[in-house]
Order: C-alpha cells, then structure tokens, then sequence
C-alpha cells in the first residue's frame, strides 16, 4: 500500500510541476526527505515554508506593484 501511496503522490507532484511551469512566482520551500508518513515533521514543514516566503517576499512584492 505505501508504495502505491508513493507512486501516486509522485504522478502528481510530476503533474503539479507543468502546471506551475506557467506561473509568474512559484515559492517552494526546500523539503529534503520530507517523510510524509511522519506527523512529527509538520511543524518543520511550516518554517520550511515561511523561510522560502520571505525569501521571495522582495520578488513578491515587485509582481504586486
């Protein structure tokens, strides 16, 4: 079952990349082994993504002028 799980969530995120392909600003925050059968790490995963924010948040604000 895991590994249909991970098939799965590789199709998609594969599928998620070409649609961003398009976008003007994409901020993804750098997950490494994101282990996301680990509740644990959550809270990692919300630095991880406010890190990548404000490093793109000069970026961000030049789109929106």
């Amino acid at each position: 079952m895991a590994l249909a799980l991970r098939a799965g969530l590789t199709l998609l995120r594969g599928r998620t990349r070409s649609e961003l392909s398009g976008a003007d600003l994409v901020i993804a925050p750098s997950m490494g082994e994101s282990g996301w059968m680990q509740p644990r790490k959550i809270p990692g995963f919300f630095e991880a993504g406010d890190e990548a924010l404000m490093q793109a948040l000069s970026e961000l604000r030049r789109l929106l002028e």
